[in-house]
């Protein structure tokens, strides 16, 4: 996708790309902005992110999905469905940001987890005893 010109950008988003030391000609000339944009060591989109570029950006993924299957076994080991290793493939295949499985994995109770699970299919796969 082609970059708006440097005039159509807002004036506050200018400068924050010129704070991060990006000016106008590197802006036209396609310079890299993820540093500028916030995202140096994590990945823009959480969909698309690639762990050989971002190693730390996934080693604490992997760390929060661990947490998190442990905190599904916890609400669903007693189900007779329940499956660690899809349980598992299903939170690690989840395109939700970090934040997102963060705060399942540490803060969310039983009833924020049903709730979740009734409302968003992508949330039902990541969150669900299977």
């Amino acid at each position: 996708m082609a970059r708006k010109g440097w005039e159509q950008l807002t004036p506050g988003y200018r400068q924050r790309l010129e704070r991060a030391g990006i000016s106008k000609r590197d802006y036209q000339s396609n310079a890299p902005i993820q540093k500028a944009r916030g995202h140096e060591r994590t990945p823009e989109r959480p969909s698309a992110h690639k762990p050989a570029q971002f190693p730390q950006y996934e080693s604490r993924r992997q760390q929060i999905i661990n947490d998190l299957v442990a905190a599904k076994r916890r609400f669903f080991a007693d189900s007779p469905k329940w499956n660690p290793r899809k349980a598992r493939a299903n939170a690690a295949k989840g395109t939700k940001p970090l934040a997102w499985y963060r705060h399942f994995a540490y803060e969310a109770d039983s009833l924020e987890w049903l709730d979740a699970i009734r409302e968003d299919n992508e949330a039902a796969a990541i969150l669900g005893y299977h």
